[in-house]
């Protein structure tokens, strides 16, 4: 067991260009990653809250921060900034994942998890403007995409509920559903 203090760490995610473990503490600003072969564990700290960490297709380091979506060198701190969701000033963004075709999918949440202003987004590509797909979200999380490209998971937490959405052969959502409903 390895000890790594954070205040709110989320977001597990494993690249498989560098075999390292990442993850974020959202609170502290940070970028952690983990090394298992080396057991070297190292982070990076930003000057604002750092909400989920994913690598693209090609290995390259994205995360969602409070003003919004970045290309990460983790080496150097140094970022690029790639779109801004527009959202209102009380939420920021929370969860990540790439899908087996390459985008990217994320949501958004109120800070202070109280108004159902949190979305889902879809990017097709990098270079693509942001795309609403789903809203209504308190706290939107863990979106995941099946390796056949056909089933979207995405939870709402508030709600304690995980929906199911049938995805179009471009990707896009067609229907939505509960899929599991979890009690207190």
């Amino acid at each position: 067991c390895w000890g790594f203090p954070c205040q709110l760490g989320e977001g597990l995610h494993w690249n498989s260009f560098d075999n390292c473990l990442y993850w974020v503490d959202i609170r502290r600003h940070r970028i952690h990653q983990f090394d298992p072969q080396s057991q070297a564990h190292q982070y990076r700290t930003f000057e604002e809250s750092v909400c989920w960490v994913v690598h693209s297709a090609k290995g390259q380091m994205v995360a969602g921060f409070a003003s919004g979506i970045y290309c990460v060198d983790f080496v150097t701190g140094s970022r690029t900034a790639i779109a801004k969701p527009p959202e209102p000033s009380s939420n920021r963004l929370n969860d990540a994942s790439v899908d087996p075709s390459g985008c990217l999918w994320f949501g958004t949440m109120d800070d202070s998890e109280q108004q159902p202003t949190g979305k889902l987004y879809r990017m097709a590509s990098m270079s693509q403007r942001p795309q609403v797909v789903d809203d209504g979200y308190v706290v939107s999380n863990g979106p995941v995409v099946t390796p056949d490209g056909r089933t979207m998971f995405h939870n709402s937490s508030s709600e304690r509920t995980v929906y199911r959405f049938k995805l179009d052969s471009h990707g896009m959502p067609i229907t939505k559903e509960p899929f599991a409903i979890f009690d207190d």
